[in-house]
């Protein structure tokens, strides 16, 4: 039914011609955790998508089809620990994976009806074309961004939308969705910069391969760092033979306030910290 009313709209020009002129570029950092116990890195496919041998265990989630594998992303390590409902940071392991060639996604993101990015200079805020795409397309992002009223319910009627619309994604020249975390409350708080996701759902099966082979090409990963070994392994900001940090370590965030009434630039928050280090490691393929 979405699939019908979004081919009968003219929407569906607006949204291929929006994601054709603003993709996502390549070598973007993005970023994902795991909680796990313990100082011993995990492998980089762990942080990958859920296997095929293990797609039975995929829950309901906002951007999720049953029994489809997606691969969930963060542009910052920030986002991901709000994703994860703020996960004690002893617990917290992260990888820094980068995309091989330009994605092509659907940019549901709220940044642009905000004054978030007020200090950011953005090209696409001066696009008159892609600020006639944001108009056009709230009703997409509001009904995709209501948060879930129980979130003990098996069903969550708050997902409907979203989960059609990945379907949709599947079906056209689309890679993804990229949008904002519902977790953050921005009412509560004056952060500045960028917070977004992506999902990119697997686009194959391979029976003698657990990970899509096609995404496997598109994306590659540095080795996982435990943030507590992190810690261990230096109290400075930076690790040894690798250059002090600097204010922009993540070009999307400027400011975090973390405790009412206190601003503080991202990279002296020990999300900024764990980024930097990440950049330390040369991403490689996900599967050797």
């Amino acid at each position: 039914m979405l699939r019908k009313t979004l081919k009968d709209s003219s929407i569906i020009g607006i949204l291929n011609d929006a994601t054709h002129a603003a993709p996502l570029g390549e070598n973007s950092n993005l970023f994902r955790i795991r909680i796990k116990d313990g100082n011993y890195p995990l492998r980089k496919e762990n942080l990958f998508h859920i296997p095929f041998d293990l797609r039975g265990r995929i829950a309901t989630q906002r951007y999720s089809i049953p029994s489809l594998p997606s691969l969930y992303l963060s542009n910052s390590i920030y986002v991901a620990w709000e994703e994860l409902r703020r996960p004690s940071f002893e617990k917290v392991q992260a990888t820094r994976i980068v995309n091989t060639r330009d994605l092509r996604l659907l940019d549901l993101t709220s940044d642009i009806y905000s004054n978030r990015q007020r200090d950011l200079k953005l090209n696409e805020k001066e696009n008159p074309s892609f600020l006639f795409y944001k108009v056009m397309v709230w009703p997409l992002v509001a009904a995709c961004s209501v948060k879930v009223l129980n979130r003990s319910n098996v069903f969550k009627p708050e997902y409907i939308i979203p989960q059609l619309l990945l379907q949709w994604v599947t079906k056209n020249n689309l890679d993804g969705i990229k949008y904002s975390s519902t977790h953050i409350d921005f009412n509560k708080v004056r952060h500045e910069g960028l917070f977004y996701n992506v999902v990119i759902p697997v686009k194959t099966f391979d029976q003698d391969s657990n990970y899509c082979p096609k995404l496997l090409k598109i994306f590659k990963s540095t080795e996982v760092i435990p943030m507590q070994l992190r810690q261990f392994m230096s109290i400075a900001s930076h690790l040894e033979n690798q250059p002090s940090i600097s204010f922009n370590v993540n070009p999307d965030i400027l400011r975090l306030e973390l405790l009412k009434g206190n601003l503080q630039s991202y990279s002296s928050t020990y999300f900024g910290v764990l980024e930097h280090s990440l950049k330390n490691f040369q991403p490689e393929a996900i599967c050797d």
